[in-house]
C-alpha cells in the first residue's frame, strides 16, 4: 500500500494564479453562474475537482493501492507550478525595472510547458479528449495488445491493465 498521502482536491487552474484575484492571498469573491448569486470563499474551494487526474485500477491488488500512478500527475503538475510561479515573479520584476524581457531557452520551456498544461489539464477539454477514446479497446488490434498486457500485469500481480 502506498505511504503518501492522497490529494483529493485536485486544481485545474493553479492557486498561484488564483491569489492574484484575491486582496488577502486566501479568499477570492466567485460568481456562481447556477444559483446566480455572489460570495466570498477560500482559494481552496473553487477551480478543482476530486481525484481530476486519478484513474482506479480495475480489479486491483491491495498492494498496488487504488490508483494507477497514484498522485503522480498531481505532483508533476505542482513541480511545474513552481518553477511557472518563480518565473512569473522574475517577468515581474523585469518588468517593474526594465522595459525588456529576454527570456532564456530553458524559461521559455517552462511557459510554454505550463501553457500547454493548464489547457490541457481543464475538466472541459479532459472530457472532450477522453471522449475521443471511448470504446478504443473494443478495436481488434487493440483486443489483442490488452490481452497481451492482461497476461502481462496478471504475471506480475498488477491486477488488470
Amino acid at each position: 500500500m502506498n505511504s503518501h498521502s492522497h490529494t483529493k482536491r485536485q486544481h485545474y487552474v493553479p492557486q498561484f494564479l488564483l491569489r492574484n484575484f484575491s486582496t488577502n492571498s486566501k479568499t477570492v469573491y466567485v460568481w456562481d453562474r447556477r444559483k446566480e448569486k455572489g460570495f466570498s470563499t477560500s482559494l481552496d474551494n473553487i477551480c478543482y475537482e476530486t481525484d481530476l487526474y486519478e484513474v482506479k485500477w480495475r480489479n486491483n491488488k491491495p498492494e498496488l493501492g487504488e490508483y494507477i500512478l497514484d498522485n503522480k500527475i498531481e505532483k508533476e503538475f505542482s513541480i511545474l507550478e513552481g518553477k511557472t510561479a518563480t518565473l512569473f515573479k522574475d517577468i515581474s520584476q523585469k518588468i517593474k525595472t526594465s522595459n525588456k524581457i529576454l527570456l532564456s531557452e530553458n524559461q521559455k520551456e517552462v511557459l510554454i510547458e505550463f501553457i500547454t498544461t493548464l489547457y490541457l489539464r481543464n475538466p472541459v477539454k479532459m472530457a472532450e479528449i477522453k471522449a475521443q477514446y471511448d470504446d478504443v479497446d473494443t478495436e481488434p488490434q487493440m483486443s489483442t495488445l490488452m490481452e497481451g498486457l492482461g497476461y502481462i500485469f496478471d504475471m506480475w500481480g498488477w491486477g488488470n491493465p
